[in-house]
């Protein structure tokens, strides 16, 4: 579970003189302000419930790289290997995302017909990026055009399919909370995925090439999440690396 900082809230002393009162009229206070305050909670929860779903961030699933680590012939897509559920590696990321955050945007290779059919069934938005072989940098611009609007994005990696949907939402609650770029760590480790607030737009879209998001961590200031999540840390390069996330 992610940790959480909580700011006690301030009190206040004050100084009261004795006074008598009437019972009845106390409880009967009493009663209304109860009544009050419930009725203001109720109308306080709905707000949030409304500004939580108007304000949340995009998942951006970044899906068209060509794996060739993985497979130097390229038949063998790697985000299509099953894992031991049955689900695809891309398909569980995509899940993973769609667990936390209502849209997520599926960025994906030319002529990945397959690979698009089944995370648009997951319930994503599927985009395909012309220039996706240019490097990873047109992948992340191509989506985030399709979302330039959002609140924020959470920004991952269609490769790592055992991030827990809990590190997600922590991470989409920084950047509502005020965070400008929130990253995971994981034994004083950064992984993956990334969010970044509006604010880092015009630093994102200028990325080029193989030039990630993850490059402008070293630029600014960084709120780190700390979970027990060591998904953030396993991506699948290798079918080695398949055996052991599958393990």
């Amino acid at each position: 579970m992610p940790i959480l900082h909580v700011i006690p809230p301030f009190t206040t002393t004050t100084t009261t003189t004795a006074t008598t009162v009437d019972i009845d009229s106390l409880n009967g206070m009493a009663r209304d302000v109860a009544a009050d305050i419930v009725a203001d909670i109720a109308t306080d929860a709905a707000g949030q419930a409304d500004a939580s779903t108007a304000g949340q961030c995009v998942g951006l699933l970044l899906a068209a790289g060509q794996g060739r680590r993985f497979d130097p012939t390229g038949l063998n897509d790697k985000l299509q290997q099953r894992l031991p559920d049955g689900r695809s590696v891309a398909e569980t990321a995509a899940a993973n995302l769609l667990a936390t955050l209502s849209r997520v945007i599926a960025v994906v290779r030319p002529g990945a017909t397959a690979l698009s059919a089944e995370l648009s069934r997951a319930g994503c938005e599927v985009v395909e990026c012309e220039d996706a072989g240019d490097g990873m940098a047109n992948s992340l611009v191509c989506g985030l055009r399709h979302c330039s609007s959002a609140p924020g994005w959470v920004i991952a990696l269609a490769d790592m399919p055992l991030v827990q949907p809990a590190t997600i939402a922590a991470l989409a609650a920084a950047i509502a909370g005020g965070a400008d770029i929130a990253v995971p760590t994981y034994h004083g480790l950064h992984g993956n995925p990334v969010a970044f607030a509006p604010t880092h737009l015009p630093y994102l879209l200028d990325l080029q090439g193989d030039e990630g998001a993850r490059s402008l961590l070293k630029k600014f200031f960084v709120t780190e999440i700390m979970v027990e999540d060591a998904g953030v840390r396993l991506d699948i390069d290798t079918p080695a690396d398949l055996r052991r996330v599958a393990g």
